[in-house]
């Protein structure tokens, strides 16, 4: 595997679905009842892409393999990170990880007697969508929202200004406030509004534009501006080109709800900044860190699989059962059964593409998608004991060079926490998520350390990784100095 990883990011969410539980007549369940013997016949409900759909037809309680309820044996290895020989290794380590999840997931409601009425689901609230359109003061004079290399003053951040409140010294830390001593960068609401400061105490609007989403914070590099925001796949216009990309009018199935937003924003001149650049990411923001003029921002992100079911339908006659019959039992068993093996079809008929999230880009008026798993998935890498399906990624943006440029590396990971150095980046994330315990409680938590090079401009090395007992809190809980 190369030390360099190279290319784009993930994520994903769970959307609502819809269970209609239809009352059965004593006159048809006793009928069921005499006709098997009292074993009891069940009219099964199933949901496809649509919904709820009853197809009507009985079937009686089937004889289950011995081992389907067994739990597969834990082991631990290296925390390593390694990558992959093709996009079919790729392919078949996802749907492997995805299978034991879901597997857990439904043995836990076998033992636990829970899970019958379906999951609970909130879409993201929020979102006001523009276009990144600038409006300027007509009082704001030319020379006082020019760049701020026309100032007649050298400020000093620490000495006549303060700047944001970061961990290390030398790494800046995404804000909803930023300062370059000259002027003053806001967000709020879905608005950057730009101040300038030509004399301490005193502020002279400059002008705002509009982000799409919901912005959350941004980073700073001399005359450029990177915002982060949040973007709801719900509150996308129609005529919107990404939402025909990730909705699917078939299935009812939008691809990924929360879209990560990165808009890049020249404000050479002040009083009338400009959305250079706008990409996508599928999956959730985490943090972002800008080291002499490169920034690297982290994303968190998985798909859900179109068709997969993580609740249990039950049949109509199981609720005609008394609470202590035996008979629920029975049905409930089966109907995991059946879950899990309609869920390992699914998983098995899922192509690639659906696994992997994607990054769309904007430019006049059109997307553009940048596949993430292309040509032999290279550039994709995993610890060699992972069982994870979700994917951290670390975008890489030199904004110091004459193009504007990015690379991503993609780490299939848990949930991480992420410190940076001037030198040194890493990602902390537990060795195996909450499922990979159940029925297995030899084990106690770790924590994965994956470390990169972040000393040269535009660029991230992966140098190696190791693993702790425990977990990590926060950012504040990892340090780095000298190497170490």
């Amino acid at each position: 595997m190369s030390n360099h990883l190279t290319n784009r990011s993930i994520i994903g969410s769970r959307p609502p679905q819809t269970m209609n539980n239809r009352s059965t007549t004593a006159f048809f369940v006793l009928t069921l009842l005499l006709t098997s013997g009292c074993m009891g016949l069940i009219d099964e409900q199933r949901i496809d892409d649509g919904g709820v759909t009853p197809p009507n037809e009985p079937w009686a309680p089937a004889e289950l393999p011995d081992e389907w309820s067994n739990i597969v044996a834990r082991t631990r290895g290296s925390p390593n990170l390694i990558g992959f020989t093709d996009c079919d290794q790729l392919e078949q380590t996802l749907k492997d990880h995805i299978a034991e999840e879901m597997r857990v997931h439904f043995l836990e409601m076998l033992e636990n007697d829970w899970g019958y009425y379906g999951w609970g689901w909130a879409e993201d609230d929020m979102m006001m969508d523009g276009d990144a359109v600038a409006e300027s003061s007509s009082a704001a004079g030319g020379d006082s929202a020019g760049s701020s290399g026309g100032q007649q003053t050298n400020r000093e951040e620490g000495t006549d200004y303060s700047g944001t409140n970061n961990q290390e010294e030398g790494v800046d830390e995404a804000d909803f406030v930023k300062t370059d001593g000259y002027y003053i960068y806001m967000l709020q609401n879905n608005r950057l509004f730009i101040l300038g400061t030509p004399e301490p105490g005193q502020l002279t609007y400059e002008s705002n534009i509009t982000i799409e989403g919901s912005p959350m914070t941004m980073m700073l590099t001399d005359d450029h501006l990177v915002i982060m925001s949040t973007v709801s796949s719900w509150n996308l216009n129609s005529n919107d080109p990404l939402y025909d990309i990730l909705y699917d009018e078939d299935s009812y199935w939008w691809r990924s709800n929360s879209l990560t937003k990165l808009t890049v924003i020249d404000i050479s001149n002040r009083s009338a900044p400009e959305a250079q650049r706008e990409l996508y990411i599928e999956g959730y923001y985490q943090t972002a860190r800008e080291v002499n003029g490169t920034v690297r921002m982290v994303t968190h992100g998985y798909l859900e699989l179109p068709g997969m079911q993580w609740w249990l339908q039950m049949p109509d006659s199981y609720w005609e059962y008394d609470w202590e019959d035996p008979m629920r039992n029975v049905i409930r068993n089966e109907t995991i059964y059946r879950t899990i093996q309609e869920n390992m079809q699914v998983i098995q008929d899922t192509n690639l593409a659906d696994l992997v999230p994607q990054i769309y880009e904007r430019s006049d008026g059109e997307i553009t998608t940048h596949p993430l798993a292309a040509d032999t998935c290279d550039d994709f890498v995993t610890s060699e004991d992972s069982t994870s399906r979700s994917f951290t990624s670390i975008f890489t943006l030199d904004l110091m060079a004459s193009d504007f440029s990015f690379e991503a590396d993609h780490l299939m990971t848990n949930w991480a926490q992420v410190y940076a150095s001037q030198d040194v980046l890493v990602i902390a994330e537990s060795a195996n998520d909450w499922w990979w315990f159940w029925g297995n409680d030899d084990f106690t938590e770790a924590t994965n350390l994956h470390t990169f090079d972040i000393s040269n401009a535009g660029t991230t090395l992966y140098t190696g990784s190791g693993r702790i007992n425990g977990t990590v809190l926060d950012q504040f809980s990892l340090s780095e100095y000298d190497g170490t």
